[in-house]
């Protein structure tokens, strides 16, 4: 856990760092807004691991079918989940 987290100058709650595999959260995060927070940076994981990362885009517009998010987001939680057993548990209870 970190304080005073910032990305382009903003503050932010989390940031993951895909160079050093790390993601990071403000220490002065309520409970429910930790977990919200975790699970948005494992997001960003997922789908920068399908790909879907803003370095491939422009920022503006991205076009994927519903099916190509539903199918690789599947496969990117299910791997999550299995590498991480007892992260959902600890998120989601």
């Amino acid at each position: 856990m970190h304080s005073n987290l910032k990305e382009h100058g903003d503050k932010v709650d989390g940031l993951t760092k895909f160079d050093t595999k790390q993601i990071l959260l403000e220490m002065n995060l309520e409970d429910n807004d930790a977990r919200e927070t975790i699970l948005h940076e494992i997001l960003h994981c997922i789908l920068e691991g399908m790909g879907l990362d803003e370095r491939n885009f422009d920022g503006e517009t991205m076009r994927v079918t519903n099916e190509f998010l539903v199918v690789g987001l599947s496969k990117q939680i299910k791997m999550v989940a299995r590498l991480n057993p007892g992260l959902f548990k600890l998120i989601l209870d």
